[in-house]
């Protein structure tokens, strides 16, 4: 799942554009993400979590969101929480890596 992952979707009736930047370091994964439709990049990723080896569960304290979701063919698909909001969110890989798993 390294590499760079990029969707968008209606959150509260407002276009949202996420772009992950995941790597894995050792046995950790790391990351951080952009949302250019706010104009904020580089934006800190608290956890990554991988409870099985096609899905991922993402912590975005900075904006109070988490992402959880399971890969399907190039995309991780699932569901993007933030406060009292929900909406499903598909992610394209965008780049390759170097550690897909």
């Amino acid at each position: 799942m390294g590499g760079t992952w990029q969707g968008t979707t209606l959150l509260a009736e407002e276009p949202l554009s996420l772009v992950f930047h995941l790597t894995k370091v050792g046995s950790l994964w790391q990351g951080s993400f952009d949302c250019p439709n706010q104009n904020a990049f580089a934006l800190s990723i608290s956890t990554i979590e991988r409870p099985t080896t096609d899905s991922i569960v993402i912590q975005l304290p900075t904006i109070n969101a988490l992402f959880a979701g399971k890969l399907r063919d190039e995309s991780i698909r699932g569901v993007f929480f933030q406060g009292k909001h929900s909406a499903r969110l598909t992610l394209p890989k965008l780049t390759p890596s170097k550690s897909n798993k």
